[in-house]
């Protein structure tokens, strides 16, 4: 019967048969038998073959001579619908497993997120500590100080969460060692304790400013109170003893980084926080890479807030202090800002003359003296550095520029610096 007679049995069969071999095809072998005209189809399933049907397709004429029965279709059809359903069982695990991995990759790096958070809490924002985490986050070794005065002793202590905290960005400005202030507490020392937590409560007001030595940690003891501070180099008293054993004198380029670093400082300070120094000198002005450092505010006092405030008590070291403090009589009203001043003139005149400048605040022969040596001894150092340190050693406090100007000049004079380099350098 024809192939084209589309509704014999033949035909529908052939077509269901080609039907098959279509969504089967990966599985059908088609063998061609040379004796006869006929073409074998075997329906092949995984070791073994299922005879299905020949046809005869000379001339075009498709004859159907053996249909196997339907059941084996269906045993296969679930066979093959069992590896598809492996191959998607495969598939959806794939995804799943890349699915759970990129979940733990996120999860690992959300933890490594908050981790990073809370140790920069904990290296940045735990400024009380106690007894178990000072031990935890410092080594100290009572055999190496740094120096020692009324209030107690300085130690270098290391750095033990040098080597806990994994957070590269941390670690890339953490120092190796800090400076650690013991402060010996007397017994009925109420008085000395407030003045401890003052000087803490001024350095935290005060670690926005670039040149204050950074306050990291303190602990208290019942006799005794630790406090942790960035550690230097070496303090400016110290630079003044090598320049002088070595008859080396400072540079202008030194004196101007000093002006901007300090001398501007302290200005912004009395500025912005009504804060004044009241101890500055030498010991108190640290050098830590080549950069220079406020340190040491026992004495600082935010002023003005009361009659009190202008009326406190005299505290500094004698040898710095400007003249009305140093003859201040009780009651008294000071202005500590002015004061400030003078004893930051008297460090400029300390460096550029390198002499003693003792009396310099009590006696107006000797101070004139100075000046006079300042004036010819620094020929390579601008006018108008020799004229600021000058005016800032006025006797009247009134004759002192103040903060302000302060800043102005040392801008002017840190402009002309640059412009004279700017010239040399052409």
């Amino acid at each position: 019967m024809s192939y084209r007679d589309p509704f014999s049995e033949n035909e529908q069969r052939i077509e269901y048969i080609y039907e098959i071999k279509f969504k089967y095809g990966q599985y059908i072998q088609k063998i061609n038998q040379q004796e006869s005209n006929l073409t074998s189809l075997y329906l092949v399933s995984n070791t073994y073959y299922i005879f299905l049907f020949q046809i005869n397709d000379q001339d075009s004429i498709y004859q159907y001579y053996y249909y196997e029965t339907a059941p084996h279709i269906e045993n296969l059809s679930k066979k093959i619908l069992i590896q598809y359903m492996i191959y998607f069982q495969s598939a959806v695990m794939f995804i799943l497993l890349l699915t759970f991995s990129l979940l733990i990759l996120r999860k690992q790096k959300k933890r490594k997120e908050i981790v990073a958070r809370i140790e920069d809490l904990i290296f940045k924002q735990m400024i009380k500590i106690s007894k178990q985490e000072f031990q935890k986050k410092y080594e100290l070794d009572y055999r190496d100080s740094l120096g020692s005065g009324s209030y107690g002793q300085v130690f270098k202590v290391k750095n033990k969460y040098k080597d806990i905290i994994k957070n590269p960005d941390i670690l890339q400005d953490m120092p190796n060692y800090y400076a650690c202030k013991q402060i010996h507490m007397f017994q009925d020392g109420e008085n000395q304790s407030s003045q401890i937590f003052h000087e803490i409560e001024v350095l935290e007001k005060l670690k926005k400013y670039e040149n204050v030595i950074k306050l990291q940690n303190y602990m208290t003891e019942e006799r005794s109170m630790y406090i942790i501070l960035d550690l230097a180099e070496s303090t400016l008293q110290d630079e003044i003893n090598s320049k002088q054993a070595n008859l080396e004198k400072f540079d202008e380029s030194e004196i101007v980084k000093f002006l901007i670093q300090i001398g501007k400082t302290l200005a912004l300070i009395q500025i912005e926080e009504q804060i004044a120094h009241r101890d500055i000198k030498p010991s108190n002005i640290l050098i830590k890479d080549k950069n220079f450092y406020l340190s040491d505010f026992g004495c600082a006092e935010k002023l003005f807030e009361s009659e009190g405030a202008r009326n406190n008590l005299v505290m500094g070291t004698l040898k710095w202090m400007s003249p009305e403090l140093k003859e201040m009589k009780k009651n008294q009203a000071v202005d500590y800002f002015k004061s400030d001043i003078f004893s930051f003139g008297m460090l400029l005149l300390y460096m550029l003359t390198l002499s003693d400048i003792s009396s310099v605040n009590s006696d107006e022969f000797t101070k004139s003296q100075k000046i006079r040596i300042m004036k010819n001894y620094c020929k390579d150092i601008s006018n108008e550095i020799i004229l600021l340190t000058s005016k800032m050693l006025e006797t009247n406090p009134d004759n002192r520029p103040d903060a302000a100007i302060i800043i102005n000049t040392i801008q002017d004079i840190e402009n002309d610096f640059k412009q004279k380099n700017k010239i040399k350098q052409q």
